[in-house]
């Protein structure tokens, strides 16, 4: 069996299965800090490794809204 990871913040699990893993739920440019979040392999018998930071990232900013462009009169939007 492969081998599974468990992701967590102050103690508590967020995420938990195979790698790759995605933090989910995460406001849109924002930084977060090393160890804000740690990561332990977790065996098939329930033990798990010593936690280790998560090092620091920064999440995408949303992309900007487009807007379709109108030329007056004709009502065309692209």
């Amino acid at each position: 069996m492969a081998s599974k990871f468990r992701i967590t913040k102050d103690g508590n699990k967020v995420v938990e299965g195979q790698s790759p893993l995605t933090i989910n739920g995460l406001e849109p440019d924002t930084q977060v800090a090393e160890g804000d979040y740690k990561v332990v392999r977790v065996a098939n018998d329930g033990q798990t490794s010593e936690a280790v930071n998560i090092p620091g990232f920064k999440t995408k900013a949303l992309p900007k809204a487009k807007y379709g462009s109108a030329k007056y009169g004709n009502a065309k939007y692209n």
